[in-house]
């Protein structure tokens, strides 16, 4: 006869204890390759919606865009509704399928267009704007956590372009125009911390010798269906 001899109790209690010493040092791993892998598919979405940018723009059908020193943004995401830019397929935020705020922006610089992006899920996660050629960055340093509160100025541009779509307010027909002296074109004053500190983000504020130089005194929150030639 067979001796059919089972574990002890404390042969079943060293196992647990080991399965639970792996699973301490597994999961931080598991979880930290996740995120990285979701903070490269959110720079691609990034990526693929200024390709799909490129492509209106050079079209000419929504956007008709040669003022310089203006930042255009073009409103980008999965909502037919409120987006001038949609992908074919895909176009949500690996953290959250909802976007917050997406936008492609665009500046003109007499001789061709330059492209940027900046876009906040509801989850947080986000991209503050920055230039096409600078997402080749390491997606950890591009895609950070906390944007909703971190990108207050984007947050009132979309605020306000928001408000518009839904009719609310009566701002400029086809966009609305954010000015950093109002006196000189047709929109409201920005402010001027929260503009600079975005502007700033992207390379389109710099200081020089103490001073500081604008690429754009202009921005140009577009509708979500067209984007005429500023005012």
């Amino acid at each position: 006869m067979k001796n059919e001899k089972g574990f002890t109790l404390i042969e079943l209690l060293a196992v647990i204890i080991i399965l639970g010493i792996l699973m301490l040092v597994a999961i931080p791993s598991v979880t930290t390759y996740i995120n990285s892998s979701r903070k490269s598919a959110y720079v691609d979405t990034a990526q693929q919606y200024i390709k799909a940018a490129v492509n209106v723009v050079n079209q000419g059908k929504k956007v008709q865009f040669y003022d310089e020193k203006t930042l255009l943004l073009m409103p980008v995401g999965h909502n037919e509704k409120r987006s001038m830019v949609t992908l074919e397929s895909g176009g949500q935020s690996p953290y959250n399928s909802t976007w917050y705020m997406a936008y492609v922006g665009v500046v003109y610089n007499n001789e061709s267009y330059d492209y940027y992006f900046m876009g906040v899920d509801e989850s947080g996660q986000g991209i503050k704007l920055v230039k096409q050629d600078a997402m080749e960055k390491s997606a950890e340093e591009l895609v950070l956590a906390g944007q909703k509160t971190g990108m207050k100025y984007a947050s009132k541009l979309h605020t306000e372009y928001i408000k518009e779509t839904a009719g609310n307010a009566t701002t400029h027909t086809n966009g609305t125009i954010f000015c950093k002296d109002s006196s000189n074109c047709t929109g409201t004053a920005w402010t001027q911390i929260e503009a600079e500190e975005m502007l700033t983000d992207a390379g389109l504020v710099k200081t020089v010798d103490g001073n500081k130089v604008y690429s754009v005194d202009r921005i140009y929150v577009c509708q979500f269906d067209y984007c005429p030639k500023a005012a």
